[in-house]
């Protein structure tokens, strides 16, 4: 979902987010569309929190709850990550 223009400036938002909150707002409307702005952001949100398990259940439930088809497979895949 999301047309071209918002899933843009959520990408650029993501980009230029200079905390935590605001970079989480910004993958929060990334993760409601199939744009492959969603996997650059989460890809780089997991790598950027590493070592933060608070943060990282965050990005777990984002992934949990994707409103794509390939949600169930990404979660069993997921649940090999040590972050699980």
């Amino acid at each position: 979902g999301g047309s071209d223009a918002a899933i843009e400036t959520a990408a650029r938002q993501y980009r230029a987010a200079d905390n935590m909150p605001d970079r989480m707002a910004a993958l929060a409307g990334l993760n409601r569309t199939r744009s492959p702005y969603r996997k650059e952001a989460l890809d780089g949100f997991r790598r950027r929190y590493e070592g933060d398990a608070l943060v990282l259940d965050k990005w777990l439930a984002l992934e949990a709850t994707a409103p794509t088809p390939e949600t169930l497979g990404r979660v069993r895949e997921l649940m090999r990550d040590p972050a699980f």
